[in-house]
């Protein structure tokens, strides 16, 4: 029973890893895109959007 359980918890691990991975494909492609609008270096967008996160939230 308890090795059941670790190889489910393993098989979840796996699977967020995965999604994490993949998150983190489309939000570095996201950026990216983004910045581009803008006319920006990737990092300079990045920049902005945390300076106007941080204004929304006070």
């Amino acid at each position: 029973m308890e090795e059941a359980v670790r190889d489910g918890v393993a098989q979840q691990r796996e699977r967020l890893m995965e999604s994490l991975r993949i998150y983190g494909g489309h939000y570095a492609e996201l950026s990216r895109r983004f910045a581009a609008w803008l006319g920006l270096h990737s990092t300079d967008a990045t920049a902005v959007l945390e300076i106007a996160a941080a204004e929304e939230r006070g």
